[in-house]
């Protein structure tokens, strides 16, 4: 999935080399999946413990997304949604 996220931004012009997202989407994933404390409770936690320079909020629903500028005026915005079947 990284070499994916990875070739589509290199697509765009983008290097995700140093953001972390081994580490990010991870933490992501659990936020939105783990549920132990309530859904959406975790994904909501996650977001307001944040991530390095990503700036991480919880959209309704479940959704997290985290959002970096990688300078020149652009943004990468991540989104994570949970699996509702």
């Amino acid at each position: 999935m990284l070499a994916r996220i990875a070739q589509f931004a290199s697509s765009k012009g983008i290097s995700v080399d140093g953001l972390d997202l081994g580490s990010l989407i991870p933490k992501m994933i659990r936020g939105i999946a783990g549920c132990e404390g309530g859904c959406p409770s975790n994904a909501k936690r996650l977001a307001q413990a944040g991530f390095r320079d990503f700036i991480k909020n919880y959209i309704e629903g479940g959704i997290l997304s985290a959002r970096i500028d990688i300078g020149n005026g652009r943004l990468l915005t991540l989104k994570a949604f949970p699996d509702f079947s």
